[in-house]
């Protein structure tokens, strides 16, 4: 009795979690729309699945504690050494999306990304910490947030 009452609870929360992303999560069309508006045609977009409420949570925790990003630091370094000077990053969980970011931007120098733009497109109580350690790095800051009402 006990195992079916915490599965139970575990299936609620895992289905509040994808019920809670759905507000903010964008089609690839609108990704797409607010990246070019953010950075202009030659931009590269990075994606971050989100994985409901305890699996994005879980990665979080990893983030924030360990510095494990999912190879996040991995695909965005590898796409400065390609060239690449706009790069847009989007989630569906913008907590998620902001710790990647935050922990990917800490392993830069001081002005090491100059000539880098990042557009973050997420909620925008995540933006004013990312916009800090993007100016650190150098590089310029831009936002969209994920509803109607754009910045």
């Amino acid at each position: 009795m006990f195992s079916k009452s915490v599965l139970s609870v575990v299936l609620i929360i895992s289905m509040y979690g994808c019920a809670a992303k759905s507000n903010h999560s964008l089609n690839n069309a609108e990704v797409l729309n607010r990246s070019l508006s953010c950075l202009g045609a030659d931009t590269l977009i990075i994606t971050t699945p989100s994985r409901g409420l305890i699996g994005d949570s879980m990665a979080i925790s990893s983030a924030k504690s360990l510095g494990s990003d999912g190879g996040f630091y991995d695909d965005f370094q590898k796409n400065i050494d390609l060239g690449i000077k706009n790069i847009a990053v989007y989630s569906s969980s913008s907590e998620k999306v902001s710790v990647y970011l935050l922990n990917t931007l800490s392993k830069y120098e001081d002005k090491e990304l100059k000539g880098i733009n990042i557009c973050y497109i997420g909620d925008a109580k995540y933006s004013e910490k990312i916009e800090k350690e993007v100016i650190r790095t150098g590089a310029d800051f831009k936002y969209k947030i994920p509803i109607e009402s754009n910045k």
